[in-house]
C-alpha cells in the first residue's frame, strides 16, 4: 500500500499593518516604532512616524476580579480641540467664588450675590466673566507675592479684553443688558482700586493725579442714572438697597472747623472770581454730601455697608465737581482731601490699601501755601507729614 504524505506547511497570514515603505517593496515589515528597522536602515522617513496607526481594541485588556478578561471598547476618535483649557482661569474663577467675592461686603445677602449672581452673570456675558477674573487676578497678586507679577500680567490681559467688549456697548444701555453692564462698571472700578499699574497708589510720583476710579465711577453713575429701577428689580437689586445708603442723604451735615473753614473759601473764592457760581454751586454740593458721610461714618464704621457707602459719594458728587478734580481746580482739591480721611476708614480692604496716604501726599504736592493750610486737618488726622 501506497501511503502519499503530504508535507505540512505553516499557513501564512498576510499582514496589512506594516509601513508604507515596507508594503511598496514588499517585503515584511517588523513594525518596530516610531520607524521600523527597514526603514532605520535604509534611512527612509517610515509611515509610523508620520501616521501612527490605531489602538488596536483587541489590546486593550484588562482582567476582571476573577481573574478572567474582559475587552473594553475603544473610545471614539473626536476632533482635537480649538481651544486650550487655561488652568491659571480656572484657578482665578475658584479664587473669586470662594475669597474674592466675600471681600466686597460684610453683608452675607450682599456676598451671595457676589458668589452666585455675579459668576452666573459672567457665563452668559464674556466681558463680565473678563472682569471677574482680572479682579481675582489682582487679588492673587496680593495674596501670593512670589507670583505677582504673573497673576498682574494675566489679570491685566482679561481686564483688556473685558473693555473692548463693554465699552462699545456703553452707548446703548437697554433693559437686555444693563445688569451685566453695570456688573462690569463695578468690576472696572474694582480692578482701578486694586491696580498699582493703572492707579498707582503706591507710587512715588510728586504730582497729584485723579484716580481712574473716580471717573470710572461716573460710568456707574451713568447707568444708575438710565436704567436704576430695571437693575433694582433685577438679581442685582439688593446691591442698590442699603438702610445706610439711605442715611446717606438724611444725615445732618458733621459740625467741624474743617469743614466750615472749606464752606468759607467756596464763598470767598465766588465772591473774588476765582470760582464761577457754576463751580461754586458744584464745589458746595459736593461739600454738603462729604459733611453727611463724614456723619455716617463716624457714627457707625463697623456697619456691613460701610465700604459701599463711602465709595456711593462719588455717585452722589455733582459731575461737574469731577470735572473740577479732574482739572485740579484747588477748591475741589480740598475738599477731596477731606473725602482722604474717609477712604482711611475702610482700608481694612484690600481694595483701598495705601490710597488715603498717597492722595493726601500728592495734593499737598500741587497746592500753594494758601491752600494748603486747608488741609492741614485731613493730613493730621491720617497721621501724614510732609516730608
Amino acid at each position: 500500500m501506497t501511503f502519499a504524505f503530504q508535507t505540512s506547511r505553516r499557513a501564512h497570514h498576510k499582514r496589512r499593518t506594516g509601513c508604507q515603505q515596507c508594503k511598496n517593496r514588499r517585503v515584511k515589515c517588523g513594525e518596530e516604532r516610531a520607524s521600523c528597522r527597514n526603514c532605520l536602515k535604509r534611512k527612509l522617513e517610515c509611515s509610523f512616524v508620520l501616521n501612527p496607526p490605531e489602538v488596536d481594541a483587541c489590546r486593550l485588556t484588562h482582567l476582571n476580579p476573577d481573574g478572567t478578561r474582559f475587552h473594553r471598547q475603544p473610545m471614539p476618535r473626536q476632533a482635537p480641540s480649538s481651544s486650550v483649557v487655561d488652568l491659571v482661569d480656572h484657578e482665578l474663577l475658584h479664587h473669586f467664588i470662594t475669597t474674592t467675592c466675600l471681600t466686597f461686603s460684610s453683608s452675607v445677602l450682599i456676598q451671595r450675590l457676589w458668589q452666585t449672581t455675579a459668576p452666573q452673570i459672567g457665563l452668559g456675558h464674556d466681558f463680565v466673566l473678563h472682569a471677574i477674573l482680572a479682579v481675582s487676578g489682582l487679588h492673587l497678586a496680593r495674596l501670593k507675592p512670589e507670583k505677582r507679577a504673573s497673576y498682574t500680567v494675566k489679570a491685566i490681559a482679561h481686564h483688556r479684553a473685558s473693555s473692548q467688549i463693554a465699552i462699545p456697548l456703553m452707548s446703548n444701555v437697554d433693559s437686555k443688558n444693563v445688569s451685566s453692564l453695570f456688573l462690569f462698571s463695578v468690576l472696572t472700578s474694582f480692578f482701578a482700586l486694586a491696580s498699582p499699574q493703572l492707579s498707582g497708589p503706591n507710587s512715588s510720583g510728586e504730582d497729584f493725579s485723579p484716580p481712574a476710579w473716580l471717573f470710572l465711577m461716573q460710568g456707574t453713575r451713568r447707568i444708575l442714572h438710565k436704567k436704576s429701577e430695571a437693575i433694582k428689580l433685577g438679581s442685582l437689586g439688593p446691591m442698590l438697597i442699603s438702610v445706610q445708603e439711605v442715611k446717606l442723604y438724611n444725615a445732618p451735615p458733621a459740625e467741624g472747623e474743617g469743614l466750615r473753614s472749606l464752606e468759607n473759601l467756596i464763598i470767598e473764592s465766588a465772591a473774588t472770581g476765582c470760582l464761577d457760581l457754576d463751580a461754586a454751586e458744584s464745589c458746595s454740593g459736593a461739600l454738603r454730601q462729604l459733611a453727611n458721610l463724614f456723619t455716617v461714618a463716624y457714627l457707625d464704621v463697623n456697619n456691613s455697608d460701610h465700604f459701599r457707602q463711602v465709595l456711593a459719594w462719588t455717585l452722589t458728587v455733582p459731575d461737574a465737581y469731577i470735572t473740577l478734580v479732574r482739572n485740579r481746580v484747588p477748591e475741589a482739591i480740598c475738599i477731596f482731601a477731606y473725602y482722604c480721611v474717609i477712604l482711611k476708614t475702610v482700608e481694612t480692604s484690600w481694595l483701598m490699601e495705601g490710597w488715603s496716604a498717597h492722595l493726601i501726599s500728592s495734593i499737598h504736592s500741587i497746592l500753594d501755601e494758601r491752600y494748603r493750610e486747608y488741609i492741614r486737618w485731613p493730613a493730621r488726622e491720617l497721621g501724614w507729614v510732609p516730608i
